[in-house]
């Protein structure tokens, strides 16, 4: 990978859990880590919504919108690195 690269997490996020990517991304990107950026956010569950426990049960009981300042980074970003 040559390009800017923005890998976005979900702390409660049960189906890919941020502790096993963000550090193989880290290495990955180890001789070029200026291409990478990585922003976890603290509440949010796979989908990016607001969560109590991450699971998947749980998603259809959730409110239909992304946790706070998820649009904000991404749009900031997108038009840092586009």
């Amino acid at each position: 990978v040559q390009c800017p690269t923005l890998a976005m997490f979900g702390s409660k996020d049960t189906q890919v859990p941020p502790q096993l990517c963000i550090i193989p991304l880290q290495s990955y990107f180890s001789n070029r880590s200026n291409l990478l950026t990585i922003k976890e956010f603290n509440t949010a569950n796979h989908l990016f919504q607001d969560a109590d426990t991450g699971s998947t049960s749980e998603y259809s009981k959730l409110k239909k919108e992304f946790t706070a300042g998820f649009l904000d980074y991404l749009g900031k970003w997108l038009k840092i690195n586009l």
